[in-house]
């Protein structure tokens, strides 16, 4: 029989954590199934949320990898756990009570090794944030899909699974060799979803488990990590998967959007810095 834990990703926030945590607890599942991943926190903080939580699973590593490491490191903790299966959690999410019950029964049903939950704002429950994803091939960006009557199936050419929750196998994770770390945070899962889909797998969403998410409550509040981070990864992810005649358009588009960035920081020198290196990308 399949192993699956719930493993979670966090960094320093340790209110965010525990909330995340309880809400996992809460749904009832088995304590021992539970997993903690700590990616750089500072220790003080670490030792705070294993306090609390003595009976789940806990482990860290030293210095904060990002989005992508902090994601690989994890689940190869979670595979030498034992598990071969897992829903993945930023710890600004809550899970509601059925969740991975859901998902699972999802799963067996559709025969997918990759699913993306619905998750709905926090604040706002009525409101969904994502049902799944997709890339814009018009503005080359990302967008979200919010609506109720998609078809189970992603598309191959344009959509992924966004990362603050989603579940997958140990198949998929070996099989793709984990996340690019080079990309260290955002459009990570963007490259890792098409490079599933480009694998042959089956990729679904399951509008019956429901994910709350806090948006904007951990790397949002650092607008030059953002902006530096997704405009970087958004240029390699188009030189990597688009054509020579759509990167053209895409290289104007992201350069237009680059200069109005440019713009409103040229009286702020280190902005304008790693805005430069940006346009070193583009080359």
């Amino acid at each position: 029989m399949n192993k699956t834990c719930i493993i979670i990703l966090y960094f320093n926030k340790v209110s965010l954590t525990a909330k995340c945590i309880n809400s996992v607890i809460h749904s009832g599942y088995f304590m021992e199934r539970i997993l903690a991943f700590d990616n750089g926190s500072n220790a003080v903080n670490h030792e705070s949320i294993k306090k609390e939580f003595p009976w789940i699973k806990h482990n860290r590593i030293e210095i904060n990898s990002g989005y992508s490491g902090g994601f690989n490191r994890a689940i190869k903790w979670a595979i030498k756990e034992g598990f071969d299966n897992f829903l993945f959690l930023t710890n600004d999410t809550l899970i509601e009570k059925d969740a991975l019950k859901n998902i699972l029964e999802h799963s067996e049903k559709t025969g997918s090794e990759f699913a993306a939950p619905k998750i709905v704002y926090e604040n706002q429950k009525s409101s969904i944030d994502s049902i799944g994803g997709f890339f814009d091939f018009k503005n080359f960006t990302l967008g979200h899909y919010k609506e109720e009557n998609i078809e189970l199936e992603l598309n191959m050419d344009t959509d992924y699974v966004p990362g603050s929750a989603f579940w997958f196998t140990k198949n998929i994770f070996e099989k793709l060799n984990g996340m690019d770390e080079s990309l260290h945070t955002y459009w990570e899962d963007v490259d890792f979803s098409f490079r599933a889909h480009r694998a042959g797998v089956r990729i679904t969403r399951c509008y019956d488990s429901v994910i709350f998410h806090g948006v904007g409550k951990t790397c949002h509040k650092k607008p030059l990590y953002s902006t530096y981070y997704f405009q970087r990864n958004r240029i390699r992810f188009c030189k990597k998967y688009l054509s020579i005649d759509q990167w053209g358009l895409a290289k104007e588009k992201i350069k237009k959007d680059l200069d109005r960035i440019k713009e409103k920081s040229l009286n702020d020198k280190i902005k304008t810095g790693y805005i430069e290196e940006l346009f070193l990308e583009l080359m």
